[in-house]
């Protein structure tokens, strides 16, 4: 399980190096500018989750609940299978999708 965990941690790494965009620090306006309403909104705990769905991929945003400024904190892409897109070439394909 630890190492499944240090394996995700990687991919999105790698992933944030790849995007041409950061999200990180953008506000909940600036992403619903850029990626359109989304798809479900949810609040859990200290955490606000918002997932944006695509034919191709989902595109999946966190914020602090008690963040005042409602800044976005994690930002991910995925494929439809769940997995963290790492192909620079995917990962543009599924943000033009958004467009």
């Amino acid at each position: 399980w630890i190492n499944k965990k240090n394996e995700s941690k990687k991919r999105v790494k790698q992933q944030k190096e790849l995007l041409s965009f950061n999200f990180i620090n953008k506000n909940q306006e600036d992403l619903f500018s850029i990626l359109g309403q989304p798809s479900l909104i949810r609040k859990s705990g200290n955490t606000i989750t918002i997932r944006f769905d695509q034919s191709e991929c989902f595109a999946y945003a966190y914020i602090n609940k008690n963040d005042r400024q409602k800044k976005i904190r994690y930002f991910e892409i995925r494929d439809k299978k769940g997995e963290i897109i790492l192909n620079k070439l995917n990962i543009n394909s599924c943000l033009k999708s958004f467009v």
